[in-house]
């Protein structure tokens, strides 16, 4: 399918582009690939100076890393207060043990 030439002729074609880009972050997030400006590019099948370029893909790209960092150090922290609390707990149970051993052999 070919279009038109001028200002109009483009617009087809960047629309797709816009679609290619949805596709390809979409992909690396359910794949829970790092995203990164080369990676969607390569994924979306346009050229990394394009992206660079165009400053509405640039945006989204910008965007989508940032909120793919974000959401990476949400879970991380989640993951990390989970396994501080078992070894609080933990600590705190050998504690409590402690005392109970020190008050039987000891008192």
């Amino acid at each position: 399918m070919r279009y038109a030439s001028g200002a109009g002729g483009l617009q087809p074609q960047i629309g797709r582009t816009e679609l290619q880009f949805s596709a390809a972050i979409g992909q690396l997030r359910r794949e829970r690939r790092r995203l990164t400006a080369r990676g969607i590019a390569a994924r979306a099948a346009v050229s990394a100076t394009f992206l660079y370029k165009n400053s509405d893909a640039r945006a989204r790209v910008q965007a989508a890393i940032a909120n793919s960092r974000s959401r990476h150090d949400r879970t991380t922290s989640a993951e990390h207060a989970a396994i501080e609390s078992t070894w609080r707990e933990r600590a705190l149970n050998a504690e409590a043990e402690l005392k109970r051993v020190q008050q039987e052999f000891f008192v």
